[in-house]
């Protein structure tokens, strides 16, 4: 992506991608799909960032108090394998990538609650025990 792109997707964008995941439902969007939308956004520009210091996304999301739909949102994908930023079969999973930036920073862990982070082991356990020895998706 352009480096100018990047002054347009800032801070402010980012913090209203995320208020508007985690808004309630509202009359222009009646069948609830923008945050899907958003969500599948945030986790494409998430794969941009390498760093974590650097990482816009992570950065906004250390501010928030809550990030309910999203970590919900999360693990869903995470549980059902969905790489819901994956066009081409080769590229890197959005939402594997979010969930190691944000479990790889105390701050934005807190935004788990502690039966999300129960049920995301208990699914890492199933697809460790569910794989065979030889399958390099095991590690």
């Amino acid at each position: 992506m352009p480096a100018s792109h990047y002054d347009q997707l800032d801070e402010i964008f980012l913090s209203y991608l995320l208020t508007a995941i985690e808004a309630e439902e509202t009359p222009y969007d009646p069948e609830n799909l923008i945050p899907a939308m958003f969500v599948k956004c945030a986790l494409s520009l998430n794969l941009h960032y390498k760093d974590l210091r650097n990482n816009r996304v992570c950065n906004v999301l250390k501010s928030r108090p809550h990030a309910t739909v999203l970590s919900e949102t999360l693990l869903v994908s995470f549980n059902r394998a969905e790489s819901l930023t994956g066009i081409f079969p080769q590229s890197e999973d959005g939402v594997r990538k979010i969930m190691l930036d944000l479990f790889g920073s105390p701050d934005t862990a807190e935004l788990f609650f502690t039966n999300d982070v129960k049920v995301l082991i208990e699914v890492l356990h199933r697809n460790v025990i569910d794989r065979g020895e030889g399958d390099p998706d095991r590690v």
